[in-house]
């Protein structure tokens, strides 16, 4: 049965406040414990449940986890392109839901994820104990003493898979490092081709990416106009798949969404 919004705040401040007491200290949480922690959301959609004390930040607000069945077909689209293992991104990885769902391949899979909620990234750190999560913005591992470090990049990772956030770069406190020099850089404007840019960056040649990524002004990714960012992300990548999804794809959201997937040129 699924829960109402108020249900699901709820049951988050309640994981948060097992998180401040326990913090990161693994043999502290029971297999009960660790169950919990699966079922914590984030707050998109969820932000009118709050109160005036709460302080999540515009970015939590937009926090929308990925269906399992979701993450599932793009673990398969990544195998259906020859993904067989290796080092894997997650640049906006929550609580590490598609670390979970990862798929049994020829090789080894290890993971690097990127989160900015303290919670979520615990959550993901917890559970997860093998994966490499750092809290912090993505747009800062492209940044060296304040300033960009432009293409000086290095191309370690097999596959990029995730759901990137999108929306205007003008907005959030991730904006701030976009000043640094990423922004004059990748002439980015929006977040989801930020981190499409960037995740190809950091691919090796041949390497796969899969995202699941919002609309722009009512329109999808690929159904948007064309602009400086998206000709330097067909310079070095070509489209392999592409799926429009459901509307009532996420809870508390009506909002568009499609599946991209690239290969690294």
């Amino acid at each position: 049965m699924a829960r109402s919004k108020r249900q699901q705040y709820q049951l988050n401040k309640r994981i948060e406040k097992m998180l401040d007491e326990k913090g990161l200290v693994t043999h502290a949480y029971t297999q009960n414990n660790l169950n919990l922690l699966k079922l914590y959301t984030g707050y998109g959609g969820l932000g009118e449940e709050g109160t005036e004390e709460d302080n999540f930040g515009t970015e939590l607000l937009y926090e929308y986890y990925t269906p399992d069945e979701v993450i599932e077909i793009m673990w398969g689209l990544l195998l259906k392109h020859g993904f067989e293992g290796g080092k894997v991104l997650e640049p906006s990885c929550g609580t590490g839901r598609f670390l979970g769902l990862a798929p049994q391949t020829p090789k080894d899979i290890s993971f690097e994820g990127y989160e900015i909620s303290k919670y979520s990234a615990q959550i993901a750190q917890l559970l997860y104990p093998n994966a490499t999560i750092k809290q912090q913005y993505f747009e800062q591992a492209f940044l060296k003493n304040r300033d960009s470090v432009k293409g000086k990049v290095k191309a370690e990772f097999d596959a990029v898979i995730g759901n990137p956030p999108y929306g205007s770069l003008k907005g959030g406190s991730g904006g701030r490092y976009m000043q640094m020099g990423e922004s004059q850089y990748t002439k980015a404007t929006r977040y989801e081709d930020y981190f499409i840019t960037r995740s190809l960056d950091l691919l090796k040649k041949g390497g796969l990416l899969c995202f699941i990524v919002g609309t722009a002004m009512g329109k999808t990714f690929l159904a948007s106009p064309s602009n400086k960012t998206k000709e330097a992300i067909a310079a070095k990548a070509k489209l392999l798949e592409a799926y429009k999804m459901p509307n009532s794809l996420f809870p508390y959201t009506n909002v568009i969404t499609e599946i991209i997937v690239l290969e690294k040129t």
